[in-house]
């Protein structure tokens, strides 16, 4: 017993190490170096000129690309060079983007083919269950659509925030938030079916989890929008947090069970006991490094940093990111696959949260009556503010 607290103790160290260490990377103060040309002569415009002075950058602006130094500030990513989209600009521009030699073009068909791939293993997981539409599959299903809303969100955020300024905050808030569905979808599968929490002396801790979970998720949406506002001193620091917290939630319950399995006395047998321990291990791994990765190297904006200009269209970090959440979510998704699956009906036992198909149903069309709207009416304000910004300093 000893040995395994040790074990767990080790773990836990790591993790918070490794947290801690990307969010103080996050804190440092952003500064966009690629707001304004390279100084002539420096080893900046050299290089930049050895990739984007011939035929290269020819073919990049002939798509009516424009360098860093050409864009509005809001518009930027840092150290990435070229390969910008006009803002503001037309749907049709947008919709052509997709393939055009873009800094977005990556960006957007990493997740929107995520995406597709996806549906395709929601539609094979419902011809594979007997009894699809029954209560003990439903937050299976709210899972896969939490999935499918988040890559969908993303890709369309990706595509459609060169259209206009109000467009490209709707779609930072809508990805920000979609997150927060997937997330909550996903956590509330693992902690009823995946791996459920039972403590004898804390027989209710699901449940803790769940209310304690639900108020965190809240007040990131009103980080989020905060993270947008001029006034938010640390908007890189929040940007990485939001995803970093609600990504955290969902592995939170196999992270208890399989870090600190001595804590739990548990009863209630979820999927990860069922004659699959060795393989649910595994999945939880790959998804928990690949979440821990992604977060690491879209804060240290490897490889462009390093690079400037290498990789402005094709293996930027957040490029890397899209890559590595597509395929944590994949391996979330084989968690619920075998539950869905699996003929153990004792995987339903002590589930602290059950749905009926209305439920689901109507929480997700309150979903778009609700949030929606207030996601449209936060982006117009926002896309406002960054109109005039832009205003004031073309007159002065």
């Amino acid at each position: 017993m000893k040995y395994v607290r040790l074990g767990s103790t080790l773990k836990a160290t790591c993790v918070i190490f490794f947290t801690v260490k990307t969010f103080s990377m996050a804190l440092a103060k952003e500064s966009y170096e690629n707001a304004t040309k390279p100084a002539p002569n420096s080893e900046l415009e050299t290089k930049l000129l050895k990739i984007y002075g011939g035929n290269y950058g020819n073919w990049i602006r002939s798509f009516g690309l424009l360098p860093s130094w050409k864009m509005p500030a809001d518009c930027l990513e840092r150290f990435i060079w070229h390969g910008y989209r006009p803002n503001p600009n037309t749907y049709t521009f947008c919709i052509k983007s997709a393939f055009y030699p873009t800094n977005e073009t990556f960006n957007f068909w990493t997740h929107f083919v995520a995406f597709l791939f996806f549906l395709w293993r929601t539609l094979w997981l419902w011809n594979q269950v007997e009894e699809p539409l029954s209560s003990r599959n439903c937050l299976a299903w709210l899972s896969c659509f939490g999935c499918l809303y988040v890559l969908l969100a993303s890709s369309l955020a990706h595509l459609f925030n060169c259209k206009s300024p109000t467009m490209q905050e709707f779609g930072f808030c809508l990805d920000m938030n979609a997150i927060a569905v997937f997330a909550g979808a996903n956590f509330f599968m693992n902690i009823n079916h995946v791996c459920p929490l039972y403590s004898s002396e804390y027989p209710d801790l699901s449940v803790y989890f769940i209310k304690g979970v639900g108020c965190l998720w809240i007040l990131m949406q009103f980080v989020q929008v905060f993270s947008r506002h001029e006034r938010c001193a640390h908007p890189v620091f929040f940007r990485v947090v939001i995803p970093s917290v609600l990504y955290g939630t969902i592995m939170l319950p196999c992270f208890i069970r399989f870090v600190f399995p001595e804590l739990l006395q548990s009863t209630a047998r979820g999927a990860a006991e069922c004659g699959e321990t060795q393989l649910f291990a595994k999945y939880f791994r790959y998804h928990f490094i690949l979440c821990i990765v992604s977060s690491i190297v879209k804060t240290k904006r490897f490889p462009e940093r390093q690079f400037p200009g290498t990789f402005d269209i094709i293996g930027s970090s957040h490029q890397i990111f899209h890559i590595t959440t597509a395929l944590a979510a994949y391996y979330q998704n084989k968690l619920i696959e075998v539950v869905l699956l699996n003929p153990d009906s004792s995987l339903q036992q002590s589930a602290p949260l059950s749905l009926s198909p209305q439920t689901v149903f109507y929480s997700i069309v309150t979903y778009f009556v609700v949030v929606l709207p207030i996601i449209s009416l936060a982006s117009m304000d926002l896309g406002r503010a960054i109109e005039l910004r832009r205003t004031l300093k073309k007159q002065s």
